[in-house]
């Protein structure tokens, strides 16, 4: 999920911080493959930790599973644009929430959705703690749909009587598969 931040202002980026990856996998030394639980450093890259207004590392909170999920994020620029990585990895969660941006599309649908909860509503609440007011939102194919359901709740409290979020959102769907080359 991306939002133009202005004009004259770089748009911002943002996605889960899998702080272990996709699926990293190695071969045991009796040729089986297994899931590697490696963490990497995160001292040997860019990244530096975002805190909100007070010094906190809790930019945003969503409810997932009956309970408060604290965000907090991550900030590399290329070039002059910000990329926010949202980490759930924090003291103040449960155990089993911590672990949502551990890994991408590992531990089924279940996962995947409390997963997309947290990038999209708590996506756009962490760039409004930072004082983001984007122009226009993107989400790409669906991962960030519930940026939209935000939106709304948004509009809403504001007194909207009919919320059209779309006005400033775009959404992309998935690339076609290419067509496979015809053997002759």
């Amino acid at each position: 999920m991306q939002g133009g931040v202005g004009p004259g202002r770089p748009a911002g980026r943002r996605w889960l911080f899998y702080t272990k990856g996709y699926s990293d996998q190695r071969l045991r030394i009796d040729g089986w493959q297994e899931d590697a639980e490696e963490r990497f450093d995160v001292a040997a890259t860019p990244l530096e930790p975002v805190r909100g207004p007070k010094g906190d590392p809790c930019l945003a909170t969503v409810r997932l599973s009956g309970r408060s999920v604290s965000i907090g994020a991550w900030r590399v620029m290329v070039g002059r644009v910000p990329i926010l990585l949202l980490d759930t990895d924090l003291q103040q969660n449960d155990p089993a929430d911590r672990g949502l941006s551990h890994r991408l599309y590992a531990g089924g649908p279940d996962l995947r959705l409390r997963q997309e909860w947290v990038l999209g509503v708590g996506g756009v609440r962490v760039l409004r703690t930072l004082g983001y007011d984007p122009a226009a939102w993107h989400a790409n194919e669906g991962h960030a749909a519930f940026m939209l359901v935000e939106r709304i709740r948004e509009l809403v409290a504001r007194g909207t009587r009919s919320p059209r979020p779309s006005a400033r959102c775009a959404r992309r769907a998935p690339s076609p598969p290419t067509p496979r080359a015809r053997r002759a």
